[in-house]
């Protein structure tokens, strides 16, 4: 019998390893901290992994990084701390393995679903009415 927990995606840290795993607690901690729903918060990653890096995008960025790195849990590392650790030639790399995680973590979607949602039954509608 194979395992089936989710690993996550690893990153080094100021010479240490942490796993970056987006559990259902990490993902709450990460929307009551930023005040917005998960996807909505992920775009400061997008924006660090691009390279913008503005007061708003850094703050949220280390502070998303911090929960995901305690686990979504109190823990030892804040958002200052992560500023500490991650560098401007780190961060990036940082980023974009954050989106890994992230993607990771998302569910397949059903094959047997459409894009929009909307099941596939036909028109019953009579013609002649």
């Amino acid at each position: 019998m194979s395992d089936l927990r989710p690993e996550g995606i690893t990153v080094e840290l100021g010479g240490k390893e942490y796993r970056l795993l987006f559990t259902i607690n990490v993902i709450d901690e990460i929307q009551s901290k930023m005040n917005k729903g998960i996807f909505d918060a992920m775009d400061y990653i997008a924006e660090a992994a691009e390279g913008e890096l503005n007061c708003e995008t850094i703050r949220a960025f280390c502070s998303i990084v911090a929960i995901l790195l305690n686990g979504g849990e109190e823990g030892p590392l804040t958002g200052k701390n992560v500023g500490r650790l991650v560098t401007k030639d780190t961060y990036r790399p940082v980023a974009w393995a954050v989106m890994a995680a992230f993607g990771l973590s998302m569910p397949e979607p059903d094959e047997d679903e459409d894009d929009d949602g909307e099941d596939d039954e036909e028109d019953t509608e009579d013609p002649k009415a």
